[in-house]
């Protein structure tokens, strides 16, 4: 791993743990939290009112847990995040995919 990558990602761990510190309505944890490497993979856990589909009339289906995924892959950090939401979600611009890598 280049130290570049490692800086970012390092600079981006440290981010998501503030935010853990500041927000009430959002969870972090890594998941291939390995000791001898910095994470590349993160689960995001939002609690708060959202829609998460429609219902046969078309009216919104609300929840209030949401969870999505985020990979730092390999193209991190010349390229975005990969992100991959593991609960329902309804929004026109968003997919609810299952797979992330």
């Amino acid at each position: 791993m280049s130290r570049f990558r490692q800086r970012r990602l390092e600079v981006e761990k440290n981010r998501l743990e503030t935010l853990n510190e500041k927000c009430d309505h959002v969870r972090v944890e890594a998941i291939d939290n390995r000791v001898d490497q910095i994470p590349e993979r993160y689960k995001v856990v939002f609690s708060c009112r959202g829609i998460i589909g429609k219902d046969p009339d078309s009216n919104p289906i609300f929840g209030t847990r949401h969870e999505v995924e985020i990979y730092c892959d390999e193209s991190f950090p010349a390229d975005v995040p990969r992100l991959s939401w593991r609960t329902p979600i309804w929004h026109p611009n968003i997919e609810s995919l299952r797979e992330c890598a």
